[in-house]
């Protein structure tokens, strides 16, 4: 039987959340309506190997729906897989460049997309059970590596302590300057 990844929704932990607003539809459900990860990937072309290899990593060992949104110029993939991931219809988007810090940049431009260039496992549990972040930018590395940061990021809940809770809602908020 394959295990499937859930994220874990804040209502399953003990924090309490009064006076935070704006948390996602998806953060409020609780354990019984757990939503499975949905993932978008992109890539530049010199990437679609390791794209396709973390496509049939989730798509085989990991049981998740992946939109393999393909390869082209690093700000043009960003942008696709960063809107599909702010507008709702994936739960979280990698991104692969070169050096990872383009196709960050490029995602960060999109409201809603919280993205984050990680080059180990445990930067990818940090960015997300810290930072909430949901678009995963990484740069040329080795598959098997790149599949260890995956897992890890996508098996990651937020929040790891109530106090990150107000810290991303303030990120959040800086989006409406």
């Amino acid at each position: 039987m394959k295990n499937k990844l859930f994220i874990l929704k804040y209502s399953e932990c003990s924090y309490n959340l009064e006076g935070v607003t704006n948390l996602s539809t998806q953060s409020k459900l609780n354990r019984d309506e757990q939503m499975y990860e949905k993932v978008a990937i992109g890539c530049i072309p010199k990437q679609v190997p390791l794209k396709d290899a973390l496509v049939t990593y989730m798509r085989t060992e990991l049981s998740l729906e992946v939109g393999d949104f393909g390869d082209g110029s690093y700000a043009d993939v960003a942008r696709k897989v960063s809107e599909a991931v702010a507008k709702g219809e994936y739960s979280r988007g990698i991104v692969i460049c070169r050096t990872g810090a383009g196709t960050a940049m490029a995602a960060n431009k999109v409201p809603g997309a919280y993205a984050v260039h990680c080059r180990d496992a445990e930067e990818a549990r940090n960015s997300r059970g810290i930072n909430n972040a949901n678009i995963l930018a990484l740069n040329a590395m080795e598959p098997d590596v790149a599949k260890e940061i995956v897992r890890v990021w996508l098996e990651t809940p937020f929040p790891f302590e109530e106090r990150y809770v107000p810290e991303f809602e303030k990120i959040r908020g800086m989006e409406n300057f």
